[in-house]
């Protein structure tokens, strides 16, 4: 077993930004990180570069053109530090984006204006005043419609050319950004003159008209087709039986909400790419993502090793990481609730694999001493399987404790983290696991459709290595095929799980794997309590998973009347299941998108079914 230390950290992605700003944000990047700790606030550098830029139009009115560009570079790059700071600590602000959009309206007001008044200072002529004005005006107009750009303008249907251009142009308008450099580069390379301003305030005025008449245009276009009727398609015969469809699919498919294991609350940014037409699986951008999303995995499972995405359901994991480190005859030792242990027994005898098992009792955690006893009687295991969390019963099995009394066995540690990823703490590296498996339909907040398979630096170093005598053919299902392959993918991606899941393992890192935790953690406090001061249940659990929650339903209570209840007026699917006593237990998961309002709708309506229930069964 490995003990190596280590994980990947998510950095802020930065907006992409106009070529001027490059020697800026090459400095502001490094400054930026620095200064992440500190109590430098963003706001603060966004009111200091605009009175930078107000100080520079006092310098041009003054004919001090040198002071002035001085004075625009460095606001220049506070503008970029102040972005930099507030995305290094994941707190971009709407109240900072209006403060910019001010800020950058007085720069570009006061440049024009110190202009026009060092002209009416040098020469207070009628032609001059008049010149001043007209500058300050054709920048006001400037700003206003270069900051009114609608991006959807260049995807009106139709125009291909009018839209070839309008593109064109505002790429130009970009590549000009930020307007203050190019102004006070002018300035002081021809000074403040007569003829300066107004050769500034024409070319101002052309950008203005060549921005406003195609985007007008455009615009205008794209309200004209809102007006009118919508024009029915013929689809041949898909017309009809498309209505019909639609009608019988509310049925078969209603909108719930799905509290059931192992059925996580999905976050708006995932489910928005679901709505529309999936990309193709051979399509470049899935190519880049599968790449990405590769980087990005090790950083859930707190491992520097390496994390496989397999396209196909969490079996796939177990049947692959079993085929790939066992051989025929190869014992392991499976350790978890009845589930699992069934689970795992099925793949592993389809297998050959031989098992032993170490079934814990039902609501009680793994204790040392059982898991000890289990290792004197299989000292020559292959590898030990270790359930993180069980659906059953909702009990956490504490993975520190394992991983010490592993520590002087030889097999490897195998932990099946299908139900808890990033919803308990699972530190790979720290803990010494070798292996570790889940999906995309965990706490990861994805669709299914993808198994992952996590390899500790150890186990990843064996298996980049040729196989030993008598392991089975490097086929899909073997980790060596996988592991060879690279960064590069072995079969059709599933383009809704992949986008889902690099969604939503970037949020989850953007926000800190260990606020997720935390947060799982209090949701379901909150549940737990619920269940127990509220609807009056018992909890099963006796050291509960973040995951979900099994509580216990009174002898006198017909599950399938809370669950009807639970639907028909929240719309809540919860899970149920049986004892080794055949008692009925109400099983919910609650990872994933939830908030503690969420949570509290869904203890209401839990309590308001119960007591129902229990009512109609004291009238029977």
């Amino acid at each position: 077993m490995n003990q190596s230390t280590g994980a990947t950290q998510a950095l802020p992605e930065t907006p992409p930004y106009p070529p001027l700003y490059t020697p800026f944000k090459f400095l502001s990047l490094r400054l930026a990180l620095a200064f992440r700790d500190s109590s430098l606030s963003s706001n603060a550098l966004t009111i200091a570069w605009a009175a930078l830029l107000a100080t520079a139009s006092f310098a041009v009115a003054y004919e001090r053109p040198m002071t002035a560009l001085t004075l625009v570079l460095f606001a220049i790059f506070l503008d970029c530090l102040d972005g930099d700071l507030a995305r290094y600590r994941y707190r971009p602000s709407l109240s900072g984006t209006y403060l910019e959009q001010l800020a950058h309206w007085i720069g570009n007001m006061g440049l024009a204006a110190g202009a026009g008044a060092a002209i009416v200072l040098a020469d207070p002529r009628p032609g001059n005043v008049l010149l001043a004005s007209v500058l300050v005006v054709v920048q006001a107009v400037y700003i206003t419609v270069v900051r009114q750009i609608r991006p959807d303008a260049a995807e009106v249907i139709g125009h291909p050319r009018l839209r070839k251009a309008f593109r064109r142009i505002t790429k130009g308008i970009w590549n000009l950004s930020p307007i203050e450099l190019p102004m006070i580069v002018l300035l002081v390379v021809f000074g403040v003159t007569e003829g300066v301003v107004l050769a500034l305030t024409v070319t101002l005025a052309a950008l203005s008209a060549l921005v406003f008449v195609p985007h007008f245009a455009l615009v205008s276009v794209a309200d004209r087709r809102k007006w009118e009727a919508p024009v029915r398609l013929d689809r041949g015969p898909f017309t009809e039986a498309s209505r019909r469809s639609a009608q019988a699919s509310l049925h078969r498919f209603p909108d719930a909400q799905w509290w059931a294991p192992g059925m996580p609350r999905l976050p708006p940014e995932v489910l928005t790419p679901l709505g529309r037409q999936p990309l193709s699986s051979d399509a470049p951008v899935m190519t880049t993502v599968w790449r990405e999303l590769s980087q990005l995995l090790p950083g859930v499972f707190r491992t520097s090793g390496r994390v496989l995405t397999l396209t196909g359901p969490r079996e796939f994991a177990i049947e692959a990481v079993l085929s790939t480190i066992c051989h025929p005859a190869d014992e392991i030792l499976i350790v978890g609730g009845r589930t699992t242990v069934r689970r795992w027994s099925t793949i592993a005898e389809r297998l050959g694999v031989r098992t032993a098992h170490l079934e814990t009792s039902f609501g009680a955690a793994l204790q040392r001493s059982d898991l000890e006893t289990a290792l004197r009687r299989h000292p020559a295991l292959r590898a030990v399987c270790v359930s993180q969390a069980e659906a059953d019963d909702g009990t956490l099995t504490e993975l520190a404790m394992v991983a010490e009394t592993l520590r002087r066995t030889s097999g490897l540690f195998v932990v099946d983290a299908c139900l808890s990823l990033c919803a308990d703490d699972l530190r790979m590296d720290d803990w010494g696991i070798d292996i570790a498996v889940s999906s995309s339909d965990s706490g990861a907040m994805a669709p299914p459709g993808l198994s992952l398979v996590a390899l500790g630096p150890q186990v990843l170093g064996e298996l980049d290595g040729p196989a030993t005598n008598g392991a089975r053919p490097a086929g899909y299902l073997n980790l060596r095929t996988h592991v060879s392959a690279g960064d590069r993918p072995l079969a059709q991606l599933p383009a809704p799980a992949v986008s889902g899941l690099y969604i939503s393992v970037q949020m989850t890192l953007t926000t800190g794997l260990d606020s997720v935790l935390a947060h799982h953690q209090r949701i379901a406090a909150r549940f737990r309590r619920g269940c127990v001061e509220e609807a009056g249940l018992a909890l099963i659990a006796s050291h509960p998973t973040a995951a979900c929650t099994t509580a216990l339903l009174p002898n006198d209570v017909d599950v399938t009347e809370v669950q009807n209840s639970l639907f028909v007026n929240r719309r809540i699917v919860a899970g149920y299941a049986t004892t080794p006593k055949n008692d009925i237990t109400l099983q919910f998961g609650h990872v994933g998108f939830l908030s503690h309002e969420d949570v509290d709708e869904a203890i209401a309506a839990l309590a308001t079914a119960v007591s129902a229930a229990r009512a109609n069964a004291s009238e029977r």
